[in-house]
This record gives C-alpha cells, structure tokens and sequence, in this order.
C-alpha cells in the first residue's frame, strides 16, 4: 500500500503524545509534543539532546508503538477515519501482517499475528501491558464535538466550565484512546 496524505481535521491540530509503556515493575513515560509539520532527523536529534539536558540521562525520545490487532483491516480503519492516521508501509510476513500509521512526529505498527485472538476485554485495567494512549489537541471541546457528530462512541472525562477538556474512545478492539486539552 502507498502512504496517503490525510486531510482529517484531527490530523491539523498540535498533538502532544503521552505513551505508558508497563513491563513487570517497571513503569516509564515518554512524551513528546509535535507540530502539524513532520520533524526532520536534525529536530529529533535536537529533541534528544534536550531531553537528555532536562532530568532524562539516556535522552529518550518517542519513535514509535507497536500493538497486536486481532482484525487489521478494522483497525485500520478507525485509526484512519476517525484518529486521522496516514496510512503507511504494509508487509505481509508468513507469520503477521504488518501496518504502519502515522500522525505528524508518530508512527503506530499494528502487528496481526496470524491465528491470534483478542484476550478477555473483562480484565479492565488490570490487564498487563498498555492501558491507554493519550493524544492532545488544543481544542478538545471541538474535538468532541467532531467525534460525535461523526458517529464515534466518546465519553466525556474532564470538563473546563461547559467545555470538554478531555475524552475518551474505544478502538474496535477495545482499545482505549484518550484525547485531552493540556492545561
């Protein structure tokens, strides 16, 4: 598949990408903001030494997520339409299928092991592994708004007066995406 330029009106905003990686005990953040022009290897590069200045001894940056789909091309989908993702590289390898996605600054693998299926949606949060990713826009009240006007399922978190500050919304997996107005 070819990488398609989206025109999503998600895909415009300023986002800033917050990604909880939990693996046994140990529990690391890693967040970034990006504009609504892809960095250059020189912008990453600078981000680096700079979070390597602020307090992050092995300068960490965000690169990419990678996560198990049971159904692709559903994910595919919501990931597009709804989330603005560009579709990018598809491989299909004897044992997965592998998607690329991307937003400005962010690329998501989605991985379908052939054969696979979904665990227990029962478990809620105390399933291991991601819980949620966050984005961040600069109006989510708008945000919302868009979603529901569109059909999408969202769930109004927190509020700023009568303005939607943050939301959350569940990929066709159960997956949960949040979308939050930083304060």
């Amino acid at each position: 598949m070819q990488q398609s330029k989206s025109h999503h009106p998600l895909a415009a905003f300023y986002l800033r990408l917050t990604v909880a990686i939990a693996a046994g005990t140990l529990g690391v953040a890693l967040t970034t903001r990006v504009s609504a022009q892809t960095p250059t290897r020189t912008d990453i590069q600078g981000a680096a030494a700079a979070a390597h200045d602020i307090d992050n001894p092995l300068g960490l940056t965000i690169n990419h997520a990678t996560m198990g789909v049971a159904d692709l091309e559903k994910q595919r989908a919501f990931y597009h339409t709804v989330l603005g993702f560009s579709i990018g590289l598809f491989r299909n390898r004897p044992q997965f299928d592998h998607q690329q996605m991307h937003i400005p600054g962010f690329r998501l693998d989605m991985i379908a092991q052939k054969g696979s299926t979904r665990p227990s949606p029962s478990m809620g949060n105390d399933k291991q592994g991601w819980l949620h990713i966050d984005f961040a826009v600069t109006d989510a009240d708008t945000t919302y708004h868009h979603l529901k006007d569109s059909g999408v399922s969202v769930v109004p978190g927190r509020m700023e007066g009568d303005k939607v500050a943050s939301m959350m919304v569940t990929d066709p997996e159960g997956n949960k995406v949040e979308i939050t107005q930083p304060q």
